[in-house]
């Protein structure tokens, strides 16, 4: 169960010039604030394919390239490029007096390890 969007300020526009990415924290979840020519974008950090900090890759106009095995993904809808059935969240970003605003949906709370290991047996059981 999450709450409702909350909206976080990720600093100046100024402060994220055409080109740059950084890594934003909030409610629970790391999120990865761009540039691209002039699009802002928040995407979820972490790549579909081996868990890499997509806020540690670089741009190439509208696509983001995770650093670790060069996945893509475009920033306008966080889709992997070549298998758009994938994709990471993205996040809606507007600027106000200025100042960068991520609206993001708040991370599940972590699962215990009891419900993890109920979860598995019951999977073993439903075969």
């Amino acid at each position: 169960m999450t709450g409702p969007p909350v909206e976080v300020a990720a600093g100046r526009a100024e402060e994220l010039p055409a080109g740059t990415v950084r890594l934003l924290e909030a409610a629970g979840r790391r999120v990865a604030v761009g540039n691209a020519g002039g699009r802002l974008f928040a995407l979820d950090d972490t790549c579909l394919h081996r868990g890499g900090s997509l806020a540690c890759g670089h741009l190439d106009g509208e696509v983001l390239v995770c650093p670790m095995h060069w996945w893509r993904y475009d920033v306008r809808s966080g889709r992997r490029l070549g298998q758009p059935g994938l994709a990471v969240a993205s996040y809606p970003v507007r600027v106000v007096d200025g100042e960068v605003l991520v609206t993001v949906t708040p991370a599940p709370p972590p699962r215990s390890w009891r419900e993890i290991l109920l979860d598995h047996a019951r999977e073993g059981t439903a075969r």
